[in-house]
Order: structure tokens, then sequence, then C-alpha cells
């Protein structure tokens, strides 16, 4: 449920800590109490969603009669107990009049599903978040016996806050993508803020007269679903359109290229090296640094060369990773400011002046904003969970490894089992030997927590470790030696007794 007042969307808010189950709404910096008995509510996911109505049972019955007999007050009660006042009110009111509170006959259909079926649906649910609302009916009903249809397995999950939505399309990563991707964040994670000013990231994106956004949503009614005006018309590629090219440098920008032709390693030399990128490596210096997302058309022979001979440092990029080049979100910013026109572009020659006209419009400061951001970019990966597929083959020996500290009560054994567990098979990202990655990436992947998390905080216990062992090594040779100090002083103060001594012998020779 959506509350809306002065176009501004309303939110249930605290009031105080002890009035726990009344709910407030703030809208235009006013709060309007209202009862829980009109509106019981909570937030969830930014929404506001009404709770569940549920019957109160005998003995929670009997508790409020009694608490209410013993002078307590209906709020008070209706605090302690979280019911809404007016429950309260109509329950001790039926009391007086009748002396009985015990449920009368309902005439509506009772629920279906129970407590226990209900949090059966939603652990499934999230379990294989891929099934649908038909599968979740056919294994409750395989596991419990309870027949439900698709529409109350919808609203039974719609009450936790669980909604049938579409996932969020990604690029696929490989182990390898994972690895470059994780070291080069941790490599410019550490850049400095006059730094990022000398890169100039350059990209191309495609730009068409029809929208290939998947969530464009009509209103019809139930049945007209084939209706001709209730369906779209979508070439499959998007139809007609432009392909764009430019760069962004802090402070400035290229001008925006607009061709219609498939990119070539000698289309980019002539629009972005030579036209572009050459101007900004004369201005800039040696600094200057150009990037580009590794696309086979950047990869050619001929723009090696060229970046050679103007003596163009290029940017070692990671494959797969346009979330970190900050001129993505300038194309997505161009898409949603032509998107906006009214009326839109109907042909090629106008969606090409509509593009750059709306490319000159955007703000420097926005632009400038998303390269100051690259650090926040490199953090954002590097904490990030990032998947690493393996394989484990089966195998029956068993090697144990002994590390730690060798006293009374300290020792540490790790047992490697299936030594063909191929969880890295790269070097490591670290400087220490390759067990310690292999170790923490074993173990991050059976805990189902990131690989990379897990073998550097592996490695930095092991590092702990190795230097305990060294300081209790030094502190025994240290009460060794001390040992031997004290053993020769006191051998030596024998001796020197002896030698004072007179043996009877000696005695009588003199």
């Amino acid at each position: 449920m959506q509350i809306t007042g002065n176009h501004q969307m309303a939110r249930i808010v605290r009031h105080n800590d002890e009035s726990v189950r009344e709910g407030y709404i703030r809208n235009g910096g006013k709060e309007v109490k209202l009862f829980t008995s009109a509106l019981k509510a909570f937030q969830c996911n930014n929404r506001i969603v009404m709770a569940q109505r549920k019957h109160l049972d005998d003995f929670l019955r009997g508790r409020i009669i009694g608490r209410l007999e013993c002078g307590r007050t209906q709020l008070e009660v209706s605090e302690e107990l979280g019911i809404a006042p007016s429950v309260i009110s109509r329950l001790w009111q039926r009391f007086q009049d009748d002396g009985d509170v015990s449920r009368c006959y309902s005439t509506g259909r009772p629920r279906v599903t129970t407590p226990n079926e209900d949090r059966y649906l939603a652990v499934t649910a999230k379990r294989n978040r891929r099934s649908t609302a038909s599968d979740l009916s056919r294994q409750l009903s395989s596991a419990t016996g309870t027949t439900v249809s698709r529409q109350t397995v919808y609203r039974r999950l719609g009450h936790i806050g669980l909604y049938a939505r579409r996932p969020v399309r990604c690029v696929p990563l490989t182990a390898t993508h994972c690895r470059l991707l994780l070291v080069w964040s941790r490599e410019h994670a550490l850049w400095t803020p006059q730094q990022w000013p000398c890169v100039m990231f350059s990209d191309e994106s495609r730009f068409s007269l029809q929208s290939d956004s998947r969530r464009t949503f009509i209103w019809r009614a139930q049945g007209t679903r084939y209706h001709q005006e209730n369906t779209i018309e979508r070439h499959r590629y998007g139809g007609a359109g432009w392909l764009v090219l430019g760069g962004i440098i802090l402070g400035s920008r290229t001008d925006l290229h607009v061709q219609s032709v498939t990119m070539t390693g000698h289309i980019y030399r002539d629009v972005i090296l030579e036209q572009h990128v050459r101007f900004f490596r004369g201005a800039m210096g040696a600094e200057f640094l150009f990037m580009d997302d590794n696309a086979r058309p950047h990869r050619a022979n001929i723009l090696d060369e060229c970046l050679q001979s103007e003596d163009i440092t290029h940017m070692d990029w990671p494959a797969y990773s346009p979330d970190l080049n900050p001129i993505e979100r300038v194309w997505d910013m161009l898409g949603r400011r032509i998107a906006a026109r009214q009326p839109p572009p109907t042909c090629l020659p106008e969606l090409r002046r509509t593009l750059l006209d709306e490319c000159c419009n955007i703000p420097q400061d926005q632009i400038d904003n998303l390269i100051l951001s690259m650090p926040r970019r490199c953090k954002a990966c590097i904490a990030s969970k990032l998947k690493y597929p393996y394989t484990v083959k089966e195998r029956e020996n068993v090697r144990s490894l002994e590390t730690g500290l060798k006293d009374q009560n300290s020792y540490i054994v790790v047992v490697l089992k299936n030594l063909d567990v191929k969880i890295l098979s790269h070097e490591p990202f670290y400087a220490e030997s390759e067990l310690f990655s292999y170790i923490g990436g074993l173990v991050g992947c059976w805990l189902g927590i990131s690989v990379f998390t897990f073998t550097d905080v592996f490695e930095k216990f092991v590092k702990m470790v190795v230097v305990l062992k060294g300081n209790y090594r030094r502190k025994r040779e240290q009460a060794k030696t001390r040992n031997t100090k004290t053993e020769k002083l006191i051998t030596g103060k024998r001796k020197k007794e002896k030698r004072n001594r007179k043996s009877p012998s000696d005695v009588k020779e003199v």
C-alpha cells in the first residue's frame, strides 16, 4: 500500500522507543497518527506493505481480559501485547455485555496455509530464486500435501517482501577475468586524485530509433494480450541507428563522432587517435594515459604502431569490466535525455541531431564527478564477492600439513583432502607461497564467501602464526641462553671452591 500526498511518498517512521506498535506517517513535515485498527503496516523494501490480520487465540484473549480486570488501561495493554487498541476495546466491550470472549462462528473461508507452510514457501523461494510460482506450489504440495494456486504463492511471498522481478543482466566472468579485475582494482585503488585527471576514457555505443528496453508496460484488460493495440513491433536488433564514439577527461571531452558503419581499426585510428587523442597528448605531456576497452578493433596492429609513433601511453584495462568505465554512465545519461525528448526522434537524421545536441547539454560537472568516482569503483570491486568456478575430482589420498606453535597447548593442523580441487589456477596474488592461496580459496568456496577475501584473511592468519612462532622460539632461545650462562657461573664457582679447598693428601704432603 502506498500513501501519497502533495506528490510526496509517505513513509512509516518510529515516533519514539515506547510506541513500537503504533504507526506514524510523516508527510510534508507533519506527523499524523493513525490508529492501528485502521492501518497496521510496516515498511518493507521502501514500500508500505499491509500486514496480515490474524485472529486472537483463546489464551491471548484471557490474558487481555485478566490485565484489564487488574486495573490496567487499554492503551497499556495494547502497547505491552502489541495489539491494536480498537481490538482490545471491542473485546472488553463484548466481555462486559455477554461475559464471553470466545470467537464466534465465522462464515469466511479459512486460511489455506499454515505459518509453517508460509515459511516453507519463503525458504524455498530464497534457495532457488529462479523457481516459478507453479514450481513452488508443486513443491509445497509434495512436501506437505497442501495444494495452493499461483496467486496464493504470490500473496504469501508478497507479505514478506518477495516479488517477481526481472534479474539484472551482467557479463559472464571467468576465473581469469575475476583475478585480473581484482589485481587491477587493488593497484588503482591507491591512485591519488592527481593521477586520475591524466586518464582519457574512450568507448563507443549504439543508439537506435527503437528502445531496446524490455520493461515497457501497457494498460490492457484481461484476455486482450494479443490484440493489435496491445502489441509492440520491434526489430530484432533495435532497427536503424547510429554508432557514436567519444572520450572524456577531467575538465574536458572530445566531440561526439556519429557514424552508421561498423567500427574498424582504420576508422578508430582516423577518428579517435588522429583527431582527438593526439592533441590531448600534446597538451598534457608524458603523463597522459589513454584508455579503451580492449575491443578487437582497438587492438589492431595499426593502432599499436600509431600509439608508439605518437608516444601515447596505453592504459591496461581488464576485460569484461563495463562497470569500471565512467563513460558508460555518460552513454546512460545520453540515452535518458533522448528518451525524454518530446516529441521523440522519428528518423535517422533527426536522431543524429538529437545525439549531438544532447551530448553538448550534459554538464561537465557530472562528467568530472564520474571520473573522480574511480577510487570508489575500485574499492567497491574489491569489496564485492566475485564468483570463482571450480571443479572437484575424487581422490583417495589425504595429505596433512602441520604448522604452528609446537608448545604444550597450541598446535595447528591443516588437513587437505582431494588435492585435485582446482580453486586457483593462476599464480598467487600475494608474495606468499601458492599453498596459502590454495587453502584460502578452498575454504572460501566451501563456506560460500569470497575466495579472494578469505585468501587474504587466511594469509594474514598464517603470517600472524609465523610471527608468534618466531617470538616463541626467540624466547626459548633466550631462556636457554640465560640458563646456560647461569650454569656456567655455577660451574665456575664450584670449580673455584674446589681449588680453594685443600684435600687431606695435600695436607700430608705439606
